[in-house]
């Protein structure tokens, strides 16, 4: 259920949001980090780029009033 709410906020916020220039750059530092078997970066990159996507999916969710997925 909540990775239905999830995928529904992202739907929704699509067009709310900047275009993903930094995200585009941490799929392809993960990438990277895959390909040199660097196990500590992938993690790093990934928990930053997850904890960033969520703080700008609920402030977007907030600013719009958007409550109810």
């Amino acid at each position: 259920m909540m990775a239905d709410q999830v995928r529904r906020a992202r739907a929704m916020t699509m067009v709310m949001r900047e275009i993903p220039q930094k995200s585009n750059q941490d799929h392809r530092q993960v990438m990277e980090a895959i390909q040199k078997h660097e196990a500590d970066a992938v993690y790093r990159i990934y928990h930053a780029h997850r904890t960033q996507a969520q703080e700008t999916l609920l402030s977007l969710l907030d600013k719009h009033q958007l409550r109810r997925i």
